[in-house]
């Protein structure tokens, strides 16, 4: 597998991150990517928190559910009032050449397999609300060269002066047009066109995209 990310602020600190484990036991790569709410220093502890937290739970080798899971019920043991996690976990078995994905409340990823665009619809509860929130993995088999594209809504949500979104279906024709270059080639130009769409005014969100390829 080969992968990609970047991470761009609208400020100096924010909520975004990123991970990537390994899974010796398993043979098997994970990688995480969320979104804490707010703004600033404090949305930046609270994502620190939470990679603290995947960082403990990586030697368990979990599967993206359990994980996500686990991160929840660690959260609601330390509650913040009107604080929440947005995340994707997800891991991929080289051998069985699968992905396997939860989601708590990130924008669907998108999958470009054999030129054919499509979102994957993978849905959960944002991490830290919901004592009860259940995650499931969606699963998704890669031949090589597959391409999956994870993204905050920093991404998406990137405006211009006329107060219009760049938008998914934006978002998606950068994607489908650029799905055979290398990974990192795909990331900067989802970069790119974001950064054009909203010409000189600032990102006003963290963006963050992990692009990879099977």
């Amino acid at each position: 597998m080969g992968s990609g990310c970047t991470n761009h602020c609208g400020s100096e600190i924010g909520g975004d991150f990123y991970d990537f484990f390994r899974y010796p036991g398993k043979a098997t790569c994970a990688e995480a990517i969320g979104d804490a709410s707010g703004k600033g220093a404090s949305a930046a502890i609270h994502a620190a928190l939470v990679a603290g937290i995947l960082r403990s739970l990586a030697p368990l080798e979990l599967g993206p559910a359990e994980m996500l899971s686990r991160v929840n019920k660690a959260l609601l043991m330390r509650p913040i009032p009107g604080r929440y996690v947005s995340m994707i976990d997800a891991t991929w078995d080289e051998r069985e050449r699968v992905l396997r994905i939860a989601n708590a409340g990130l924008p669907h990823p998108i999958c470009v397999q054999n030129e054919k665009k499509f979102a994957l619809q993978v849905a959960g509860l944002p991490l830290g609300l919901f004592e009860s929130a259940e995650y499931e993995e969606h699963t998704v088999t890669c031949d090589p060269g597959d391409l999956v594209v994870f993204y905050t809504d920093g991404i998406t949500e990137t405006m211009n002066s006329q107060g219009e979104d760049f938008g998914s279906e934006r978002l998606e024709r950068v994607i489908a047009t650029n799905s055979l270059q290398p990974a990192e080639q795909v990331i900067s130009s989802i970069f790119l066109a974001a950064g054009f769409h909203a010409g000189n005014l600032d990102p006003a969100d963290d963006q963050t995209v992990i692009a990879v390829r099977t």
